[in-house]
């Protein structure tokens, strides 16, 4: 399950961010056409998270992750085959549609099958393994793809994902079906989850964090680096790379440092909202100054610092709301990452193309002014700020689930 999760993460690093200018230059497709391939990933993937949810929770995550892997799968081999531009649209979409099981999969499986204090733990490490799949994505997949070309290196990640799925079937076939009585797919389900106040602050935060991490590490970082530092490719996909290195040994730190330090949830938030904001001011201010190129790569790292929360929030959302809505709460709150994510990628590839008048164009492909990208950073600073915002107005749990909250309050009642 775990690999198939780490291939998912690939596809959404890797395109457009990695090969951007490669795939704008073969296809002749707008700055704004390659960013929508990312864009309609996110976006297929972040607005199919409740359905997914509902699907999570009624059939449990080996059978769903199964399905979710056979459509990624087939969706991965079309792409590279594909070179009208409607048909690269259309098989993204189905990649993203692939996708968006895995990581609810893994929770549920995770949730049911291991002891409540070993959750943020296991999830961290699931989690850190799919951030493998996106450094894979950027300097690896950028040096496969100058060596045998990109359209040959992600049909054999299409391959890959293939086997991966037989694999994940021959696993889970072993394992006990389900091990939870089975939630019906009922609207009250999703009207509890959107209706919890105490969970609110948390669950409309992704529609602004998690984007401006993803806008910079899979679609203008790369590029960024290129065209305002004049970095080579290979450069610049090193310096992603280290983000996602960093991002990944941050979410591995933070799910055992949660357990070792009380069980405590809001710091973890609070850093991860810092590490935002200073990522931003940093960019913003470099690109207007400008500065030198190792003050970008800081700022990478800073902004890498968002993963900090990731099992944080998954916990969170466990813990404030009915076991028996587990998939589709965090479901709620990865739809709003995602649909938030695509929404920045779209304003991203339209504030370049309004600065495409002014754009250089050289064998490596157009070159983008410093206008553009500090257009791009400051809605990110006014995204990080919000998000940090509501960081703050977001509750304490210290682990407690809430019928664990819901038994102390009886038994304190009755002394």
């Amino acid at each position: 399950m775990v690999l198939l999760y780490m291939l998912s993460f690939f596809q959404r690093t890797a395109i457009p961010g990695t090969v951007f200018n490669e795939i704008q230059s073969e296809c002749r497709l707008t700055a704004s056409a390659v960013a929508a391939l990312g864009t309609i990933f996110v976006l297929v993937y972040g607005s199919m998270q409740i359905a997914v949810g509902f699907v999570v929770d009624r059939f449990g995550g080996g059978k769903s992750i199964l399905f979710g892997g056979g459509v990624m799968a087939a969706g991965s081999l079309l792409f590279p085959l594909c070179h009208e531009a409607g048909l690269l649209f259309a098989t993204r979409a189905f990649t993203g549609l692939g996708a968006c099981f895995m990581y609810l999969c893994i929770l549920k499986e995770t949730s049911v099958r291991f002891p409540p204090r070993l959750f943020t733990v296991l999830l961290g490490g699931a989690i850190f393994c799919g951030m493998l799949g996106g450094m894979l994505g950027t300097w690896p997949m950028q040096q496969l793809a100058a060596a045998i070309g990109w359209r040959q290196a992600l049909f054999g990640v299409g391959v890959l994902t293939v086997l991966a799925t037989l694999a994940a079937w021959l696993s889970l076939r072993r394992l006990p079906e389900r091990l939870t009585r089975p939630t019906p797919v009922a609207w009250r389900y999703l009207r509890e989850v959107l209706t919890n106040r105490r969970a609110l602050p948390l669950l409309v935060s992704g529609l602004w964090g998690y984007p401006v991490y993803f806008v910079v590490q899979t679609t203008v970082g790369k590029k960024f680096l290129e065209d305002f530092a004049g970095l080579t490719a290979g450069r610049a996909a090193g310096f992603t790379l280290l983000m996602a290195v960093t991002g990944a040994v941050s979410v591995l730190f933070s799910g055992w440092a949660v357990n070792r330090f009380g069980q405590r949830r809001k710091p973890w938030l609070m850093i991860s909202g810092a590490g935002l904001l200073v990522a931003s001011v940093m960019l913003l201010c470099g690109t207007l100054a400008p500065a030198p190129g190792w003050i970008f790569l800081c700022a990478y790292v800073f902004l890498s610092l968002i993963n900090i929360a990731s099992p944080v929030q998954a916990a969170l959302m466990r813990e404030l709301h009915r076991a028996r809505v587990l998939a589709l709460s965090v479901a709620s709150f990865n739809g709003l990452c995602y649909i938030g994510a695509g929404l920045m990628t779209s304003a991203a590839g339209a504030i370049m193309d309004a600065y495409r008048s002014q754009a250089v164009s050289s064998a490596a492909g157009l070159h983008y002014p410093r206008e553009a990208y500090a257009w791009i950073f400051a809605c990110l600073l006014a995204s990080s700020t919000i998000c940090t915002a509501l960081y703050v107005l977001t509750p304490e749990t210290r682990g407690r689930t809430l019928e664990e909250r819901f038994r102390i309050d009886q038994d304190a009642s009755r002394s």
